[in-house]
């Protein structure tokens, strides 16, 4: 069940990134694009970061208005 927790939600996109980083461990770009599987687990890891950070989103931007998130990427 998804958690309302914005701490969560982070921890979800840190741990999915993590997840990424152990799926393409090791492969240059011509290993990954062979691999469906590879492909497959990367677009579902990127799918979960995704929908946490739309979550959690207007949450952030609601308690921290100052901050310009589009500079930290």
């Amino acid at each position: 069940m998804p958690s309302s927790d914005p701490a969560r939600r982070l921890a979800h996109i840190v741990e999915n990134i993590d997840r990424v980083k152990s799926h393409v461990e090791g492969m240059d770009i011509d290993a990954f694009l062979k691999d469906i599987k590879a492909i497959d687990a990367v677009e579902r890891c990127f799918q979960r970061i995704c929908e946490a950070a739309r979550i959690i989103g207007p949450e952030i931007d609601e308690r921290h208005p100052n901050v310009d998130w589009r500079t930290m990427l």
